[in-house]
């Protein structure tokens, strides 16, 4: 129960001290901590789930959420930090709910861990020539009920030889675990969605995931 032990220590204090926490700035770093003791938390959970998965001894289980909601608020967090070094950052979201099912790893982790990927990829990338940014953008099929997410950003495209294998697992090309990607791979095939990585030039890339409107879990 290591991963049960994070959240009470990191997330937990944290919450402990939010009313005591007035002031907005200090309030996003506040959220900033909660959502990264989160993810340091689900690290230990995503490796759990990749065994199970490797195992075939895990499904989805759909629920139905806000996309638009989901969206707001995993990337909120990251804004703190994007702002902070003057990254020009938006969000464009349709203007009214966008309810699907989806499994709550989505809900939780998967939005999360793509613009992680897209933050570091800015983090490397300091040439004063370049237009810094960081784009979410949610579109709706209103033919077929499903949805396309785009998190686009001017940071350091993926190497060449990486981009192949990169949501293959313990594939990672800033030192990291190499679960992250690969087990949101999985999970949106669960889905009967797709992912996919592009580079439009070479100072745009993005990640696109396309996630149909009506998941049928196979039994």
């Amino acid at each position: 129960s290591l991963h049960d032990a994070l959240p009470i220590s990191i997330h937990g204090l944290a919450e402990a001290l939010r009313p005591s926490v007035t002031q907005p700035k200090q309030r996003q770093y506040l959220d900033l901590i909660v959502a990264e003791s989160e993810r340091g938390a689900d690290t230990f959970r995503r490796m759990l789930l990749m065994a199970r998965l490797s195992a075939g001894e895990w499904q989805i289980a759909p629920q139905s959420m806000d996309v638009c909601q989901l969206i707001r608020e995993r990337v909120r967090p990251y804004r703190v930090l994007l702002e902070a070094d003057k990254i020009e950052t938006t969000v464009e979201l349709p203007g009214l709910p966008t309810y699907r099912d989806l499994d709550p790893f989505l809900k939780g982790s998967a939005i999360a861990e793509l613009a992680a990927n897209a933050l570091n990829a800015l983090k490397t990338r300091h040439s004063k020539d370049v237009r810094r940014f960081f784009r979410t953008e949610c579109v709706p099929d209103p033919v077929g009920c499903g949805y396309t997410i785009v998190l686009e950003n001017s940071g350091t495209p993926v190497p060449l030889e990486l981009r192949s294998s990169m949501f293959d697992q313990f594939v990672s090309g800033t030192g990291g675990t190499g679960i992250g990607l690969s087990l949101v791979r999985e999970v949106v095939r669960l889905h009967g969605g797709k992912i996919g990585y592009e580079v439009t030039d070479q100072r745009t890339s993005r990640f696109v995931l396309a996630l149909p409107g009506n998941v049928t879990v196979k039994e």
